[in-house]
């Protein structure tokens, strides 16, 4: 019957070892989880603060007329830009024109001077 004994003693000590130990990792795990669940709070703070800030800069952003400033500026380089074509084409006609005036100048002189001679 001793065996008998030390057997169930040994059971019951390795049975408490065993409990304990499920203890301890039922509690770290539940340390960790309020860890985590302290970080997802923490986080989800910091994007309501993050979307607060969007909104209002959003809010000021749409309160400056950027749309119609945009609109503007656009408009604005357009004229810039069909300005400066009109201007080199206009410069195009006038070279195009003073090569033409040159050509019909050298044929009347050549033609002057095949009179001449």
């Amino acid at each position: 019957m001793s065996l008998h004994v030390e057997m169930r003693k040994c059971y019951r000590t390795e049975k408490l070892k065993h409990t304990l130990s499920r203890q301890s990792q039922k509690s770290s795990l539940a340390n960790e989880k309020s860890l985590l669940d302290e970080q997802v709070s923490s986080v989800s703070r910091e994007v309501d603060e993050l979307q607060r800030e969007v909104d209002d800069l959003t809010a000021a952003l749409e309160a400056t007329g950027y749309e119609g400033l945009l609109h503007e500026t656009r408009r604005s380089a357009m004229l810039m830009m069909k300005n400066n074509y009109t201007e080199m084409k206009n410069e195009l006609l006038r070279l195009r024109l003073a090569t033409h005036t040159l050509r019909i100048r050298a044929r009347s002189a050549q033609a002057n001077l095949a009179i001449e001679k």
